[in-house]
This record gives C-alpha cells, structure tokens and sequence, in this order.
C-alpha cells in the first residue's frame, strides 16, 4: 500500500503495482510540455483541467476524451 499522512490515514502516493515502482504521477504541465501538441488543443486541456495530476495514461484518457468532443 502507498504511505499515507500518519494523521487521518490518507494515502499521500500510489500504491506500488506488484512486483514493480509506483506509476509515476506527472503535473498536467509537464505532461502537456513532453507532448507535441497542436497550441489550441493544449490550451483547451490547460482550461479543462487546471491543476490535474495524474499518470501518463490517466493523462493520455483526458486527452482522447478531450479530442472526442465535438466542437461548438
């Protein structure tokens, strides 16, 4: 199990997957820096998720997700 806070027993980092490292969580920015992008489709991710961690593939979800809406 990943460690909590020691004062109401939250879990502060991911629990390790069996037999390896906890996935790496990553800064919505830093993510976003890594990928090559098109400019409006990042800055459409930066709105809709503001302050959003997660690991590479939560990340990658929140982009097909973000890619499969239809356009207003």
């Amino acid at each position: 199990m990943g460690k909590t806070n020691g004062t109401n027993g939250e879990q502060t980092s991911p629990a390790p997957v069996e037999g390896g490292s906890p996935p790496e969580v990553l800064d919505l920015e830093v993510w976003l820096s890594e990928k090559a992008l098109p400019p409006a489709v990042a800055n459409v991710m930066r709105v809709l998720y503001r302050g959003r961690k997660g690991t590479r593939e939560e990340l990658e979800g929140l982009l097909q997700e973000t890619l499969s809406r239809p356009a207003k």
